[in-house]
């Protein structure tokens, strides 16, 4: 994404945050899911560290509202 985004919301699995994109997605809300490299070589510190989902900043309020409370 060239403009700034923010994170919306921590995940703590990947496919959790790849459903939370799939959904934004199909709205027409592009996102970005990452995460520490370290999660990568060892995933079980996904958990403590957890899988980021980042949005536009404009698009916080509707990406929120699409995916409603933790």
């Amino acid at each position: 994404m060239a403009d700034e985004s923010l994170v919306i919301r921590t995940f703590s699995s990947q496919q959790a945050a790849l459903l939370a994109q799939a959904i934004l997605g199909g709205n027409g809300i592009p996102s970005v899911v990452s995460a520490d490299s370290a999660t990568v070589m060892e995933p079980q510190l996904q958990f403590a560290r957890g899988t980021r989902l980042s949005v536009r900043r404009e698009d916080v309020d509707a990406a929120l509202e699409l995916l409603g409370e933790e």
